[in-house]
């Protein structure tokens, strides 16, 4: 999985509700992959079932109260990704 928490650019800390975004990119196997996510009540973006791979994730609609950032949201990437292996050792 794949998760991350929205906040607001004003003070880096506070968590912002609502939102959408999109998790696009290849797995391992070099299937494509693209899924939508929204923020919860606490910030919080989880994309389930994502395998090993590399994939990026745009913000493709604003929460509530707030302006999408200047660049073209289904062209200017917010986060890289780089899904791997991870034992837990």
């Amino acid at each position: 999985q794949v998760s991350f928490t929205k906040v607001s650019s004003k003070d880096g800390t506070t968590p912002l509700p609502g939102g959408s975004f999109t998790l696009s990119g290849t797995a391992f196997d070099s299937t494509h992959v693209s899924k939508t996510a929204a923020a919860d009540a606490n910030g919080a973006v989880t994309f389930t079932g994502i395998n090993i791979g590399t994939y990026y994730i745009y913000e493709t609609a604003s929460p509530a109260g707030y302006l999408m950032p200047n660049a073209t949201p289904a062209v200017t990437p917010i986060l890289d990704v780089t899904v791997s292996y991870n034992s837990g050792m």
